[in-house]
């Protein structure tokens, strides 16, 4: 009696960690992932950690008038 109960208690818990674990992959499925991306620099390095090129975004000057 005892192996009954407890195998049903542990099938019981099984079935409630699985509908939590389908719910957060359903939950992390629905994100979108934006459209655009916002740096003020991009690097690309290399292997080595040496930048190979690199991408600023320089203040803006003033001008005259």
């Amino acid at each position: 009696m005892k192996m009954n109960r407890l195998a049903v208690a542990l099938t019981a818990i099984n079935f409630v960690l699985l509908i939590f674990v389908l719910a957060q992959s359903r939950a992390n499925a629905t994100q979108t992932s934006p459209q655009t991306l916002c740096a003020r620099a991009i690097e690309l390095v290399d292997d080595n950690g040496q930048v190979r090129a690199q991408l600023n975004v320089e203040p803006t000057a003033k001008t005259f008038l």
